[in-house]
């Protein structure tokens, strides 16, 4: 199966269960009612963008690729860390990552999502994200 570009990458479409312990959570993505294969040329030219996170470097739905949904990452990212819907801004490794992934200019995002996950096992065990922080 074709990876899918959700499209729709918003908070209310970020399932979180923490687990009883609170020593581990599950995050899952809803909605994919947006979605499309990455290399497919099927898009209505005409489709309105939605969600809460739209990267401000698209125009339309139909030059829409992988890093437009990593503009939306940073946001849900810090969003699963602190708790709030800013983006985290510090000098922490955690923040860096998120700011990396939010950059208003997607050639100086991570380019894929494999890249993020490299970027986030990097980090130490227990990052707090809690330094001072300023919302943006």
């Amino acid at each position: 199966m074709e990876p899918l570009c959700p499209r729709d990458l918003s908070y209310k479409n970020i399932l979180v269960h923490t687990y009883k312990n609170g020593d581990a959570f599950c995050i899952r993505l809803s909605d994919f009612g947006l979605a499309k294969e990455r290399n497919s040329d099927l898009t209505s030219t005409g489709s309105s963008m939605k969600g809460s996170i739209i990267d401000p470097a698209l125009e339309s739905f139909k030059e829409f690729k992988e890093v437009n949904d990593i503009y939306a990452i940073g946001f849900i990212l810090s969003y699963i860390f602190t708790g709030r819907e800013r983006l985290l801004v510090n000098q922490s490794p955690l923040s860096s990552i998120i700011q990396k992934c939010s950059n208003n200019n997607p050639e100086s995002r991570y380019q894929s999502v494999k890249e993020i996950i490299t970027a986030i096992l990097t980090l130490p065990d227990d990052p707090d994200p809690r330094q001072e922080t300023k919302p943006q």
